[in-house]
Parts: C-alpha cells; sequence; structure tokens
C-alpha cells in the first residue's frame, strides 16, 4: 500500500490549501471550511450561523440561487453545505476537468453572497423544517442534550439552532 502524501501551501491572503495527489483518479473533491460556525452565534441568536449559511446559497455575485445550483449541478458537481460548531463548510466533488469551472462559483459564494432580503423567510423556513426534522431523531436529539451537558455554551449549543 503505498503511504499518503499531503501537500500544503498558504496563500498570500491565509488561505490554506491541503491536497493530495491520487494518481490514476479523474476526479476531484474540494471544501472550504470558514471559521463562522455556531460558536459565533450571539447569545439567544442561536442557529444564526445555520440561516447564513443557507443564506449564502440563495444568490452570490451575479448568480441567483436557482442559477447556483444550476450551474453546479451542469458541471457534475455533488455539492453540500452545513455549518458545524466551529465552521461554515462548502463542498463538492466531480471530475477533474470540471474544476475551472466550479472555483468561480464557490469564490462568488464565499466572497460575494448576496444575502437577500427576499429571501431570508424561504431561508429561515428551511431551518425551521430541518429542525422539526431533527425533534423526530431520537438518535440526533440524544446526541444535542449530550453535548449541551459536556460543554458550556457556546460550544454546547447545536449546530442548527434551537426551537423556541
Amino acid at each position: 500500500m503505498a503511504k499518503q502524501s499531503f501537500h500544503s501551501t498558504t496563500l498570500d491572503n491565509g488561505i490554506v490549501i491541503l491536497g493530495e495527489a491520487l494518481p490514476g483518479l479523474e476526479s476531484v473533491a474540494i471544501a472550504f471550511h470558514v471559521p463562522a460556525g455556531a460558536v459565533h452565534d450571539p447569545e439567544g441568536g442561536s442557529g444564526l450561523a445555520a440561516l447564513a449559511g443557507e443564506m449564502m446559497l440563495r444568490g452570490a455575485g451575479d448568480r441567483s440561487g436557482r442559477r447556483i445550483v444550476d450551474d453546479l449541478e451542469g458541471a457534475g458537481v455533488q455539492w453540500s453545505q452545513g455549518v458545524s460548531t466551529s465552521h461554515a463548510s462548502f463542498s463538492g466533488g466531480m471530475v477533474a476537468r470540471q474544476l475551472p469551472t466550479a472555483l468561480p462559483i464557490y469564490a462568488d459564494i464565499l466572497r460575494r453572497p448576496l444575502l437577500d432580503a427576499d429571501e431570508l423567510d424561504k431561508a429561515r423556513q428551511v431551518i425551521l423544517q430541518n429542525l422539526a426534522g431533527i425533534e423526530d431523531d431520537p438518535s440526533h436529539l440524544a446526541i444535542s442534550t449530550l453535548r449541551r451537558l459536556a460543554y458550556p455554551a457556546p460550544w454546547g449549543m447545536p449546530a442548527e439552532g434551537v426551537t423556541a
């Protein structure tokens, strides 16, 4: 079995790039982790990071939310977005030749989100639906309760927010 070989570089703007060459594969996976997780939610504002992550996909640069999805899927990108306790993450996997198409889309999401007020209620509804689904997931509820008991706020607060 071949030894893994990771490569790392830090750009002038502080972005760290970590990669691993896997000869023989024609795919690429990318992930952008931004220190904008739930620990940054203000007291009484649990879930704001999750809402911000949802809003970032609802328009960025000159793209509408629909166009972001269409452009990513048109490039064959299997994409995802999520917010954890410490980070907001935007990731995707694709055929390597599609990377030059995908990178500008992610750049817009990360650097030029529109955060359109007209999209706020729709994004809020998505977050509320996700929270309602969690209420029906005993394992998620158990882990969330354990986290709150083991770690002080803000580290113990659920990244997805709480219901009122």
